[in-house]
């Protein structure tokens, strides 16, 4: 287990020492969330679900208000109803509209022999 439930994760750093995005919803293990064209970072979440739930809340990018301006132009008046635009934008619980891959995702439980791949490091600090 990478992480218990006594303890918080509070950030995640790459090989280079760089921030990793990351959102700790309190309890369960730890997942990957990966685009088809990086990885996009790790989330907390005691399920699937809610693991996916926190990465269109707290992972993905916001849609940009120049893109949000564009939406009647690009995708017509029903842009909400746009086949297109739900391909590439979606509505976010708290954060409003955010930006997905077009290329795909994952979002897959994060073991000991992919962290290490990876060559991230967790900090996490007991409660």
């Amino acid at each position: 287990m990478l992480i218990t439930d006594e303890q918080n994760l509070i950030g995640v750093k790459n090989s280079t020492g760089n921030d990793v995005r990351y959102w700790d919803d309190g309890f369960g293990p730890l997942w990957l969330y990966r685009t088809a064209d990086f990885l996009v970072g790790i989330i907390r979440a005691t399920t699937w679900e809610d693991a996916y739930n926190c990465v269109e809340d707290e992972i993905c990018d916001r849609a940009t208000d120049e893109e949000q301006k564009d939406f009647v132009k690009d995708f017509g008046e029903n842009w909400i109803e746009d086949a297109a635009w739900n391909e590439s934008y979606g509505f976010s619980g708290n954060n409003g509209i955010y930006s997905k891959c077009l290329n795909g995702e994952r979002l897959e439980p994060l073991t000991q022999k992919l962290l290490d791949e990876l060559k991230y490091i967790l900090v996490i600090e007991e409660d």
